[in-house]
This record gives structure tokens, C-alpha cells and sequence, in this order.
């Protein structure tokens, strides 16, 4: 499935900058051990952000979107209190950013997908 989420979000936001590969959707699927669950709702998140908010799409690059729309699917399918949890300290950790560049990310995510462009 992490070969199918890699077409995809290089497809969704297609900058040749910062795209997401094989190597890193597996070791952030399973350093936060996301479910296959969550890897098919981060990909409804970013089909709903290339119709919502293209704009928001132009400046992402694939690997910051997989991360995020990976991060906040895990965040909606496991909500508190479910030992599967992650938190964004981890995700930070699993994908070798600071915690703050992935709450920036979260935040900027956020807008996109409730702004309407």
C-alpha cells in the first residue's frame, strides 16, 4: 500500500522538490506504526485538498503532504486514549523534523482543507 500512497501524493502535489519515496512512506508508516487505514484516509485527505485548495498544493512538496495527511488521518481514526496513538513529537521524531516544523505543518493543513481556496 506504501507503493500505491507514493504514486499517489507525487501525482497530488507534483514538485520535483522534497517528493516522498518508497523508502521514507515505509519508514514513517511504520515508526508511528500507521495503520493501512490511516494511509487511505490521508489519501482521501489530499484527493479533498486537490479540489478543495489547489493553491495549497502548489508550495507542498509530496513528502510534507504524505507526513501530514499521514499525521492527521492517524489523528482522526485513533482518537485519545487508544494505545495505537501517536503524538506530534513522535511523528517529528519519525520523520527527522523539529515538532516545530510538523505543528507548523498541521496548522497550514488545517486551513487549507476547511478555506475554500
Amino acid at each position: 500500500i506504501s507503493d500505491i500512497a507514493v504514486d499517489y501524493f507525487q501525482d497530488v502535489a507534483p514538485r520535483k522538490f522534497g517528493r516522498v519515496d518508497r523508502i521514507l512512506a515505509s519508514s514513517v508508516t511504520s515508526r508511528t506504526r500507521a495503520s493501512p487505514c490511516s494511509v487511505m484516509m490521508s489519501m482521501i485527505y489530499a484527493k479533498r485538498l486537490r479540489h478543495k485548495n489547489p493553491a495549497y498544493l502548489d508550495h507542498m512538496s509530496s513528502s510534507d503532504l504524505f507526513l501530514i495527511s499521514m499525521m492527521m488521518a492517524s489523528k482522526f481514526i485513533y482518537d485519545d486514549g487508544v494505545e495505537e496513538e501517536v503524538f506530534n513529537d513522535e511523528w517529528a521524531e519519525a520523520a527527522d523534523l523539529e515538532i516545530s516544523e510538523i505543528n507548523n505543518l498541521e496548522q497550514q493543513f488545517l486551513q487549507a482543507i476547511v478555506s475554500n481556496s
